[in-house]
């Protein structure tokens, strides 16, 4: 394990952002309805809903988030859909995830010294956290 850590270390040292990737359906409106993408979401389904105001059925595009209520945006009001990353708050990030507080934190030696749950009573210095497949060091400032 500490071999594998050491290995990654040398390249680019993040600092307590992270990068992280979001589908984004932007409506014919202008808004933009962002979701983050996760090894486990979005959810995505074609489906229809009861549109009282016009008396019909209208298809839809059906987003699942990580946590929350689908989102349900009517096809026809569907601009377009891409992907982007934005900068957030690595901490934030990895406690957002309920799982992601059992998550391990590793010094830059490759000894565990706690969970993600943990991170800010543990000194300044650099640590390891791996949520999913993906591997974060971060800054505890």
């Amino acid at each position: 394990m500490a071999a594998l850590l050491c290995t990654v270390m040398p390249t680019a040292l993040r600092a307590q952002t992270v990068n992280v990737p979001f589908l984004c359906i932007e409506k014919t409106n202008g808004e933009v309805v962002k979701v983050q993408i996760t090894d486990s979401s979005p959810d995505m389904f074609h489906g229809t809903y009861y549109d009282e105001e016009a008396g019909k059925v209208v298809p839809c595009l059906m987003i699942g988030k990580p946590q929350g209520p689908y989102i349900t945006i009517a096809l026809k009001d569907i601009k377009r859909a891409y992907s982007r990353f934005e900068e957030y708050d690595a901490v934030a990030y990895l406690k957002a995830d309920g799982i992601a507080q059992t998550a391990d934190v590793y010094n830059v030696g490759g000894v565990r010294v706690g969970s993600v749950g943990q991170l800010s009573q543990l000194p300044r210095g650099v640590y390891l956290v791996k949520k999913g497949s993906q591997t974060l060091k971060i800054v505890n400032k």
